[in-house]
């Protein structure tokens, strides 16, 4: 029979443990986020290097690099729309484009959950024309072998654009969109934004690399905290083709 003090003693221990178990937490996601790099002035990257676009149209706002890796970058196109491109990893197969992408009705592990949280980190935001936050997996991007990758989406996938057999654009009207890679159903990388059309790009480049390109109009605030696209929706094949 358990006696009054070693219930007593039992009991202190399952606090200290879950006081112990937070404090881990929270030091585990700053050393997370403090490997997460942002440079403002200088950018190597060129977003020309995936896509057939003049470097013109396009202002830098910031590159990120994860552990000296390069993790993504931010731009404004046309002055009009917002692009972000992030570097998840290497393609582990040859496959088409469409043959390792699937959409999925069911929801990925909340990233929030108690037991998953420490892993994700949130990009640090640059300016007021990003139109979405974005979360990382840190444990394994932008350097994980990625064999497939399942998409979630809060409301249906609206349509797709082949643009290549490299880029393959789907069209969507979601706030909320989850990636999770090789079936592991974690929520390993996602948006977090406002409601419309945007679109969700995939890209390889010739070293087999998979990047995600969110593009979207710029939003407008507004006081009373409503919001308002500044321009129309144009997908990324309507605007190469200019």
């Amino acid at each position: 029979m358990i006696t009054h003090r070693t219930y007593t003693k039992i009991l202190k221990l399952t606090v200290y443990l879950i006081i112990a178990y937070f404090i881990y937490n929270i030091i585990y996601y700053y050393i997370s986020y403090s490997k997460l790099q942002v440079i403002k002035e200088s950018h190597k990257f060129k977003v020309s290097s995936l896509i057939n676009i003049s470097e013109n149209r396009l202002t830098y706002e910031a590159e990120y690099y994860l552990k000296d890796h390069f993790l993504g970058i931010s731009c404004l196109l046309d002055s009009t729309y917002y692009l972000s491109i992030t570097k998840v990893g290497q393609l582990s197969t040859n496959k088409s484009m469409q043959d390792i992408i699937y959409f999925s009705s069911i929801p990925f592990l909340d990233r929030n959950s108690l037991f998953n949280r420490n892993d994700i980190i949130a990009k640090t935001v640059v300016s007021t024309n990003e139109t979405s936050a974005i979360f990382y997996n840190v444990s394994i991007l932008p350097i994980i072998q990625i064999s497939k990758v399942n998409v979630y989406l809060k409301n249906k996938m609206l349509s797709k654009n082949i643009i290549s057999k490299d880029i393959i654009e789907y069209i969507i009207n979601s706030s909320n969109i989850d990636l999770s890679f090789n079936d592991f159903n974690k929520n390993d990388f996602g948006y977090v934004g406002f409601d419309g059309e945007s679109s969700l790009i995939f890209l390889r480049d010739i070293s087999n690399n998979l990047y995600i390109m969110s593009l979207s109009p710029i939003i407008e605030l507004k006081e009373d905290g409503s919001y308002r696209f500044k321009s129309p929706y144009r997908s990324l094949k309507e605007i190469l083709q200019e």
